[in-house]
């Protein structure tokens, strides 16, 4: 059996609240669960298929890097705006998303890999 933690981040986008749940094992994405709107819409389908797609990208071993620069300014007509910033889709609010994610990620490896480092031998 494996074990995820999980986190969801909430985004706020032109079409209302994006909620982005990240499930990782041992700092390694592996699966992505998007909500949006009521289930059933046409925004809620769209959230959920660009979720299945990111996940097939994972399976595949897909950098994070290239999904966050494949979904990443995405423009709609209707626009938000989040504490970050510009939200100009709920695909850039995804991708920001996921930027984010990995930035505290790779922060927290620096963090981890310096204090290793000044650990005695």
């Amino acid at each position: 059996m494996e074990v995820f933690e999980s986190l969801t981040i909430k985004t706020r986008t032109g079409c209302g609240n994006l909620y982005v749940t990240l499930n990782f094992s041992n700092n390694t994405l592996k699966r992505v669960f998007i909500r949006i709107g009521k289930g059933g819409s046409c925004r809620a389908s769209q959230t959920e298929a660009i979720a299945r797609l990111i996940n097939k990208a994972l399976e595949y071993n897909i950098p994070l890097e290239e999904i966050i620069h494949s979904l990443k300014e995405i423009r709609c007509p209707s626009t938000g705006f989040d504490e970050e910033g510009i939200i100009k889709s709920c695909s850039d609010g995804v991708a920001r998303t996921l930027e984010k994610y990995l930035k505290e990620l790779k922060t927290e490896v620096e963090s981890y890999e310096q204090a290793m480092a000044a650990c005695p031998s």
